[in-house]
């Protein structure tokens, strides 16, 4: 019995990334923000469709919404993550340079002052 192997997909281009990082500046506030009444899971679903249409028209890959959400959940865990380990030895992590991640960019999309960094913080 012979196994087929799975077909891998591209990673994601620099263009990719890029396309998805201006749309999630575009729709950060709405898609993220936890006290919004007025956005219904219909309206959310409708605003990552759009997005990963912009990011399929990149021509890579024809990438899933499951994809999409994971890939900007990655991006923005690797940057907290990066932000945390500078907060806590006062430099830039050390080891091996890992992929370069825009760091800039996904920070004015989720905002330096974001409660992400250090959690809420109770009275």
């Amino acid at each position: 019995m012979e196994k087929t192997k799975r077909a891998r997909k591209a990673n994601f281009s620099t263009e990719e990334i890029r396309v998805l990082l201006e749309e999630m500046q575009m729709e950060y506030a709405t898609l993220c923000s936890s006290l919004s009444v007025t956005i219904t899971r219909d309206s959310e679903t409708e605003i990552w469709q759009r997005i990963i249409e912009k990011v399929n028209s990149c021509g890579v890959s024809l990438r899933t919404t499951h994809e999409v959400e994971e890939k900007w959940r990655a991006l923005k865990g690797s940057v907290l993550n990066k932000k945390r380990e500078e907060k806590k030895t006062g430099e830039p992590g050390e080891g091996p340079a890992p992929a370069p991640v825009p760091l800039e960019d996904i920070l004015l999309i989720i905002g330096e002052k974001s409660n992400l960094f250090s959690g809420v913080t109770g009275e």
